[in-house]
């Protein structure tokens, strides 16, 4: 199953600029239950490997919520090939978390860098817009292991495992 450890993330500053980018007609806004940022993600997660990634979020703890300065919106991964809008995050602890995670719960198969961001939006074909940064703190107070069924309206997440980093 296609499934991903994540971060929700919320707050005024996302549901600001999720309200200003709903008018832009290239774009599919990103519903804000699926606000989430991304550590690791799983194309083909096995029943085994989901049991072992569970048993070890049940030991995970941080002690505190985990601190994100977003910053954006931005388009991803360039200007001239925006497929995403996201908001950045300038916080070093959400990069630390990342790190544990890859090495107390699940390693990356992507192995691609950590480029920590939430997705707000994507395109849906050539698009111009005016993008206005906005920066705020958010915090995150969980570690969720979400699947993921691809749909055509988009994608359906479903918690399957939860614990708080508090």
């Amino acid at each position: 199953m296609r499934a991903f450890l994540a971060v929700p993330v919320g707050g005024t500053v996302v549901d600001q600029v999720r309200r200003n980018l709903s008018g832009v007609p290239c774009l599919r806004v990103t519903p804000a239950e699926n606000i989430h940022l991304t550590f690791v993600f799983f194309e083909d997660l096995k029943d085994h490997q989901m049991e072992d990634i569970m048993g070890k979020m049940k030991r995970f703890r941080v002690g505190h919520p985990v601190r994100m300065k977003l910053y954006g919106p931005e388009c991803f991964p360039s200007d001239g090939q925006c497929r995403v809008i996201v908001l950045k995050d300038m916080f070093p602890q959400t990069s630390e978390l990342y790190v544990r995670v890859t090495k107390e719960i699940a390693s990356n198969p992507e192995h691609r860098s950590f480029q920590p961001h939430v997705t707000v939006a994507r395109t849906t074909g050539k698009c111009s817009m005016n993008l206005q940064p906005v920066t705020a703190e958010a915090e995150a107070s969980s570690l969720v292991l979400f699947r993921s069924d691809l749909r055509p309206t988009g994608p359906l997440y479903s918690k399957l495992y939860e614990v708080q980093l508090m």
